[in-house]
Parts: structure tokens; sequence; C-alpha cells
């Protein structure tokens, strides 16, 4: 009787994993874009914040998470670029559907991008 439980759990838990994954893969992949977005902006000053803002939602469509323009948010100053956003998807499992709360960002200084220059001893 242990092991069909076991057995039993084990499936349940697999099927959880199978419905949740895909939510935290696209996840990753949009913080990912942020992250080299915020990269490139720190140091292409003439990339607006409207474009970075353009580019994250693209990226967002093609992995099909719920952000909309006014969900993604991007702030330069002078030398660093911070996006995030906040979104949540919905969950339909059998008997207990529920929902996912998201909230990427990413932030990037300029001047870690920027080559060190040594001084001469």
């Amino acid at each position: 009787m242990k092991s069909f439980f076991g057995l039993l759990l084990t499936a349940v838990m697999a099927y959880v994993g199978y419905l949740l994954f895909p939510f935290f893969v696209a996840n990753y992949q949009l913080e990912d874009t942020m992250d080299s977005t915020a990269r490139f902006g720190a140091v292409d000053v003439h990339k607006s914040e409207l474009a970075m803002k353009e580019d994250v939602l693209k990226e967002a469509r093609e992995l099909n998470v719920p952000l909309e323009s006014d969900d993604i948010h991007v702030r330069r100053t002078y030398n660093d670029v911070m996006i995030w956003g906040d979104y949540t998807v919905r969950v339909d499992m059998p008997f207990y559907p529920f929902d996912l709360h998201f909230e990427p960002k990413s932030q990037s200084k300029k001047h870690e991008y920027l080559p060190r220059l040594s001084g001469a001893n």
C-alpha cells in the first residue's frame, strides 16, 4: 500500500511540475531579455526608454507572457537602466486552479561594461 501512495504522489508531483514548468521557463527567458536590454541600453545612450520597452514587450508576446505595455517599466538614469514588470498567470489545475504572480526585473549600470584603465606604476 505504501508503494501505491508513493507512486501516486510521484505522479501528482510530476503532473504539477509539467503544468508549472513552462511558466517559470518563460519568466526566466523574459528576465534574460530584460537583462540584455538593460545592459545594451546602459551603454547605448541613443536607445530610448520606449524602444527598450518595445523590445521587452515583443519578447513577452513571443513567449505568450501576459504583459501589456502598461505593465513594463523602464527607468534610465545617468549611469544605469532599470527594467521591471508585473504579471499574473492562471494555472488551471483540476480541483485547485490558482494564480502565479511574477515580477521580473533587471538593472544594469553603465560602468560595469566600460573598460577599466589601470594606472602606470
